[in-house]
């Protein structure tokens, strides 16, 4: 059974039909054509996809970390560093699917494993992060002029300093995770990174300013109690 509601309270205009367990449906799709209800389920769509979103990836030796007045983009100890982030950075992006970093806030988390004997000297974790952070986005315009000499080589155009990789803004993370993980003497250094985007769309559950939650239950019970204002035409 079939029915169109043509008029009636907070606007709703929709081809509605009910199952047989007495809920109303809407055919040929999978929520209710109601003037809140497209918009709502548009919403909920784009907070699951922006919460699918996570990228992983791992990278051997330590992490480049800032330190000192020179920046590691033009330092002979760092570049190597920056360079080999960045490469898994983008490969891993470019396994996403994504053809540019995240543009909204984002979550961070990194996780540095080293032998236990040497898991003091391999460095300071708050240098880890922002070494991190300045790895993965674009280098700072005043350090372009100096950059080290491996940006120039060829082969590395797809992680020129002047793009940003991951992150657009290393103001835009607003949480970090860190932790350094011992491992057994005969391991090697190595480190994971993950960035994710936090949630900047309204929560699914959230009502929609308006409109009542749209559940096939409440609305059934919205019909009914409203029929008198109504008028069904049965298809």
């Amino acid at each position: 059974m079939t029915k169109i509601v043509r008029r009636g309270f907070y606007g709703i205009s929709a081809r509605i039909g009910m199952n047989k367990t007495g809920l109303f449906t809407a055919p040929n799709s999978g929520y209710m054509r109601t003037k809140f209800g497209c918009e709502y389920v548009r919403r909920k769509r784009l907070w699951r996809n922006i919460n699918q979103m996570r990228i992983e990836f791992t990278v051997k030796g330590r992490p480049p970390k800032k330190h000192g007045e020179k920046s590691m983009w033009a330092r002979d100890d760092e570049a190597p560093f920056v360079v080999s982030l960045r490469k898994k950075a983008h490969e891993a992006r470019s396994e996403a699917g994504l053809d540019d970093c995240f543009r909204s806030l984002v979550a961070l988390e990194i996780a540095v494993f080293a032998p236990r004997s040497r898991l003091e000297a391999v460095g300071d974790l708050d240098s880890f992060i922002t070494g991190i952070c300045d790895g993965l986005q674009a280098a700072d315009a005043k350090v372009i002029p100096y950059l080290h000499k491996i940006f120039q080589e060829p082969g590395q155009e797809e992680i020129d300093p002047r793009h940003p990789l991951l992150i657009d803004n290393d103001a835009k993370v607003v949480s970090i995770t860190a932790r350094k993980v011992a491992l057994d003497e005969d391991r090697e250094i190595y480190y994971k990174v993950a960035v994710e985007p936090v949630q900047t769309a309204p929560s699914p559950n959230k009502r929609i300013k308006g409109c009542a939650t749209l559940r096939p239950n409440c609305l059934r019970q919205l019909l009914l109690s409203t029929s008198r204002y109504m008028k069904f035409q049965t298809l």
